[in-house]
């Protein structure tokens, strides 16, 4: 239902927040993965989205990051990150709710996609396609300008906002 971006932030007193540069297209400057390299982290627990691609993302250098804390809870690790813990990977609808906070677009960027699956062929009853709509509805007002990833999603938006 949902694609969204995955961010590095940091306090914006590192040193880590004066690195980065202006892409065109990208709203946040862009940082590689050696510029982290010298950078304690803030990460999420192992066997969670997010952990995945900041793994993936550190992979790309041969380093050991320097990891100060995991957490399950992805709100804990934003205080972390915005009273200068550490810097961390999070979505980027997370960011507005962090103050004194630098954030960067990744390189390669890095995406998660959010939504609710179902068994292929099985057919959602009105209850279920109304959660569906309320998830979108609420991730709509979390992300301006949020568009149904598929055409039976839209369609599943467009029967409930004529009601």
């Amino acid at each position: 239902m949902n694609r969204e971006e995955i961010l590095l932030a940091a306090h914006e007193s590192f040193p880590l927040a004066m690195r980065g540069k202006t892409i065109p297209g990208c709203l946040f400057p862009v940082i590689r993965v050696a510029d982290v390299c010298d950078t304690p982290l803030v990460l999420m627990s192992e066997g969670t989205a997010i952990r995945d691609l900041s793994d993936s993302f550190l992979a790309l250098k041969d380093f050991e990051p320097t990891i100060i804390c995991e957490s399950e809870d992805i709100r804990f690790a934003c205080n972390l990150i915005q009273r200068g813990a550490g810097a961390g990977f999070i979505p980027i609808h997370f960011l507005r709710e962090m103050k004194n906070t630098k954030a960067f677009s990744l390189e390669p960027r890095s995406f998660m996609d959010l939504g609710v699956l179902h068994l292929k062929g099985r057919i959602l009853n009105s209850v279920e396609r109304y959660v569906v709509y309320l998830i979108y509805k609420l991730e709509a007002r979390a992300s301006p300008g949020l568009s149904p990833l598929t055409e039976e999603t839209a369609r599943l938006i467009r029967e409930f906002e004529k009601a």
